[in-house]
């Protein structure tokens, strides 16, 4: 499932013509559950991958859904965010 959060932005629906240089790609993940110094919570990450298709760098890309104390409660919010319920997303910065 794309990002609630990153598909009411369309510069960033299509990601997969970033190029870094000649032999990486970079692109947005689906959603999952992500854990950060704040908590556990549901969002993307963008990922860099090589010519060979090696992941060579990663970093947050968004966060779709408010912080969780566990891994669980997040992990039950990302069930409930594919299921079509939104009411933990988050959709502001």
């Amino acid at each position: 499932m794309r990002s609630p959060m990153m598909t009411l932005n369309p510069a960033l629906e299509d990601t997969s013509d970033l190029v870094c240089d000649e032999a990486a790609r970079g692109a947005y993940s689906d959603i999952k559950v992500m854990k950060s110094a704040a908590g556990w919570y549901v969002g993307t990450s963008f990922d860099e991958y090589d010519a060979e298709g090696r992941l060579v760098f990663s970093s947050p890309g968004s966060r779709d859904s408010h912080y969780h104390k566990t891994e669980a409660e997040a992990a039950l919010t990302l069930r409930q965010m594919l299921g079509g319920d939104l009411t933990d997303a988050r959709f502001a910065p």
